[in-house]
């Protein structure tokens, strides 16, 4: 692993000097929150989560806030939830199975169950299941 100088202007993180690397190489890229103000962190978490590469958890995370903020900071910037056609089918198949569950499990039970759901690919962890806190 090394360390990389880069400079993030105009929603593009340049680097200050050049990288060969081969194509499909995967880059891990850690910003230290300290770098940039709340706005830019803000604005580049905006960036990643529009062009897909971010879940809203994780732009959230980038950003510095809560869940619940980052959504409402989404609002009042006009950027749209991103929700395919994918996950409402996964949503509409969580519900169904969960429609089929006893209401009278566990925190524990419900806990188990969300997690078998996760290691078989029913469920995601992109956003919280309300359904089961």
């Amino acid at each position: 692993m090394f360390e990389l100088e880069a400079i993030y202007e105009n929603g593009v993180l340049k680097l200050l000097k050049p990288l060969e690397l081969p194509n499909g190489t995967k880059v891990k890229i850690i910003i230290s929150k300290i770098m940039l103000s709340r706005e830019k962190r803000v604005d580049l978490a905006l960036k990643l989560l529009k062009r897909g590469m971010i879940s809203v958890g994780k732009a959230a995370e980038i950003a510095g806030m809560d869940y619940r903020s980052f959504l409402d900071e989404m609002g009042k910037r006009g950027v749209e939830f991103p929700y395919d056609e994918e996950e409402l089918r996964k949503d509409i198949k969580t519900a169904e199975i969960l429609s089929k569950v006893e209401t009278t499990l566990s925190r524990e039970e419900r806990i188990d169950l969300a997690l078998k759901l996760l290691r078989r690919g029913e469920i995601s962890i992109k956003k919280p299941l309300r359904s089961l806190e």
